[in-house]
């Protein structure tokens, strides 16, 4: 047997256990380090995760199946991959999401979020490939904003995607002095357009060239997409001061069920099988069949006609407030309080 004297014994325990701290920390780091690149390193696709916050810049990423995404640290992307189910808030001028090719069954929810570009960058802040879907839900203000020329929201032909409430989505473009501009919600440049679909929330989106919709197609060289996917709305009050394509109406369709609220100046697009309500500045007009599910107010100095073939239905529990004109030349119904 070996006997060791009490200082010695001291310093050799000390050591071990400094040896095994930093085995410790070594194999900490290698595990968070896996768990940001999207997967448990060793244990495959095995493990489930519980619901849990990871953070990327200043986002803070919430999520069941920390598989589901990717971070792309050289280029600063957030990769949703198929079946994604992601939260994402707080704010970030680096990191971008996309939603690769041929990725479907995305589902992203916005929660006080910021992806904020400027004009030093030439950069989309959420853009979806050619094949993908998704579908993003707004929960609080979302600030979204793209770089020069590029999009807030590239939705690339081949793709689809919604947009659900009940949260706000600001969408804007920080073009600097570019002659060239993409669609704030669409796509880029003489690119064509997936497709668009509104069922909830507000959204505020203006182009600042009448080369760029706020929701649809750009513009460059005259030239502009012309194989456009549809624009559905749905629902929710869409502030967007251009929707559709650019020279002509041809390129696009724009059509929805009636429970939407639009305020634009130009729709350029077949508005035939759209069902709804548009204000063009202080001027609003019924098309086909149109249903009210949130409270609505026609503000003083503001109108609503319903013409000749067209139909309002306030809905159960909705109030329609008129403080300016209402001029009914075709049908109401009055399920709420008006």
């Amino acid at each position: 047997m070996i006997y060791l004297k009490k200082e010695k014994f001291k310093r050799i325990t000390k050591r071990l256990t400094a040896f095994a701290a930093a085995v410790a920390m070594a194999a900490t780091i290698t595990f968070l380090t896996e768990i940001r690149g999207g997967y448990f390193g060793g244990f495959g696709n095995a493990i489930v995760a519980s619901a849990a916050d990871y953070t990327v810049g200043g986002y803070t990423i919430t999520t069941d199946d920390p598989t589901c995404y990717t971070i792309d640290d050289n280029e600063g992307y957030i990769v949703l991959n198929s079946n994604a189910n992601v939260t994402i808030s707080g704010s970030d001028t680096v990191y971008t999401i996309r939603v690769p090719e041929n990725a479907t069954n995305v589902n992203l929810v916005l929660k006080d979020c910021s992806v904020l570009k400027d004009t030093q960058s030439w950069r989309n802040a959420i853009e979806l490939l050619a094949g993908s879907s998704a579908k993003i839900t707004l929960e609080g203000v979302n600030n979204i904003q793209a770089g020069r020329e590029c999009s807030a929201i590239r939705v690339t032909a081949g793709s689809s995607l919604e947009i659900y409430g009940p949260g706000t989505l600001n969408a804007s473009i920080q073009n600097g002095s570019s002659a060239a501009y993409s669609a704030v919600i669409g796509s880029q440049y003489t690119q064509s357009c997936g497709n668009i679909s509104i069922y909830g929330g507000t959204i505020n989106a203006n182009s600042v060239s009448g080369l760029a919709a706020a929701i649809g197609t750009a513009k460059w060289n005259g030239t502009e997409g012309a194989s456009n996917g549809t624009i559905t709305l749905n629902g929710g009050t869409i502030n967007a001061n251009r929707i559709g394509g650019i020279s002509t109406s041809e390129n696009f369709n724009v059509v929805g069920n009636g429970g939407a609220i639009v305020n634009s100046s130009v729709i350029n697009a077949d508005t035939s099988g759209f069902n709804g309500i548009v204000f063009n500045g202080n001027t609003g007009t019924v098309y086909g069949n149109a249903t009210v599910t949130e409270d609505i107010e026609i503000p003083a100095g503001h109108t609503m006609t319903i013409p000749n073939g067209a139909a309002l239905t306030v809905g159960t529990g909705v109030t329609l407030t008129n403080n300016g004109t209402v001029t009914n030349n075709g049908t109401v119904t009055n399920n709420g309080t008006v």
